[in-house]
Order: C-alpha cells, then structure tokens, then sequence
C-alpha cells in the first residue's frame, strides 16, 4: 500500500488516507463477491446472471446474507408466507402472477395494501395465458393511485424474478440456461437490508426502462 501512496509512515506510525480506506472497501467488496461466487458457483454456471444490468453484477456481494431456496415448493411456500405479512406495499417483478394467495388479492381490492408489478412478456400488453388474464382482471378490477401496471418485453432479453415485501423481505430468481424460464427450485431470498435494497433498486432500474409500457388503470 506504501507504493500505491496509500499508506503514509511517519516515524514507524502507519495511517491509511482516504485513498487507502477506499481501497480496503473495494478489497473487501470483491472478497466478498469472490465468496458468494465460489459458495453458488452451481447456481452462477447455470443460471442468466447476464441478464441484470452489470452495475448490479459488480454489487453481487449483496447476495451474502441470504437463504438459498432449492426447491420449487419452498419457493412457493416463501413467497406466498411473506406476500400474506405485507403491511403497505408489494413489489413484483415477474412473468407470472398466481403467486399472490386470494387473501392478499382481496386486500389489494379493498384497497388495504398498494401493489407494484412490472410484468414480463413477448408480447405486452397482451397477456398470453388465460389464468393470468383472470388474476390480472382481479388486481385491476377496483382502479386506484395504489395500483400500478407496468410491463416489460422480453424481446431481447430473458425473464428476471424479484418478490419484494415493504423494506422488510425480498426474493431472487434467474431464468436457467438450460430452459430460459425463471428457475423456481433455486433461488436467493432474507432480510438483510442490504440484500433487500439490492432487489430493490434492481426493480427500479427495470421500472424506468425506456422501452417499459405503463398501463393506465
């Protein structure tokens, strides 16, 4: 660190600059993304990880404190279970709505808790499949300011899934090389803070694409 002008020795005392604290970060930053790789190294090999924008990439160590899910029904089990202790809003980034249980339909309905869904599909803003039609109807039946639509094309891209709960609990899911469909047997979820905010601002950059369409509700 001394033949980077980083650390200053004045008489046998050390001190690190602020360069020097900057550096210590990022070192730490990239061991730590070096860890998750090497823990998940399966999940990484075999999954679009590409597919987020590399900004996002560069901040995989994000994904530290976190459960890794490894089986379809536990994915469905975690979201619905947490869906149900929403408080004031959800967030969802999918390309398949029958996740949310009747029970927190209704309260969306009745206008007791907001929802958030970017929607992915070929061919926005058509909904192909005929159940998500009648969930889609469901959600947008009563229109309101807590209510919003979006959705994505897939043209280009594969399918990214993320469940977030308020500030409190999040999920994160890739579509596999293998099938180019969200994997439902593996994917990352918790509440560390950090991993919560990663999902989120992740969401939001996807939210503001510039080829997103709104629907109006």
């Amino acid at each position: 660190m001394q033949d980077m002008d980083v650390l200053a020795n004045e008489d046998g005392k050390y001190s690190v600059d602020i360069a020097g604290l900057l550096f210590l970060h990022a070192r730490k930053k990239l061991s730590e993304s070096r860890e998750i790789l090497e823990k998940h190294r399966t999940f990484f090999e075999t999954h679009n990880f590409r597919d987020i924008p590399v900004e996002f990439r560069w901040q995989i160590y994000k994904l530290m404190q976190t459960e890794m899910i490894v089986n379809v029904y536990d994915f469905i089990e975690n979201v619905q279970e947490n869906l149900k202790k929403v408080k004031r809003k959800i967030y969802l980034l999918t390309e398949y709505l029958h996740s949310i249980p009747d029970e927190v339909i209704q309260k969306i309905q009745e206008g007791e808790i907001d929802i958030a869904i970017l929607y992915q599909s070929c061919n926005p803003p058509r909904i192909e499949r005929e159940d998500e039609r009648e969930l889609f109807d469901k959600l947008t039946r009563n229109p309101r300011e807590g209510i919003e639509f979006r959705f994505l094309p897939l043209r280009q891209r594969l399918p990214v899934y993320i469940s977030r709960i308020d500030e409190q609990w999040a999920l994160f899911a890739l579509s596999a090389t293998s099938s180019e469909i969200i994997d439902r047997n593996q994917a990352f979820c918790g509440s560390n803070i950090e991993f919560v905010t990663w999902c989120r601002d992740l969401l939001y950059h996807l939210w503001w694409e510039k080829d997103v369409m709104v629907l109006e509700i």
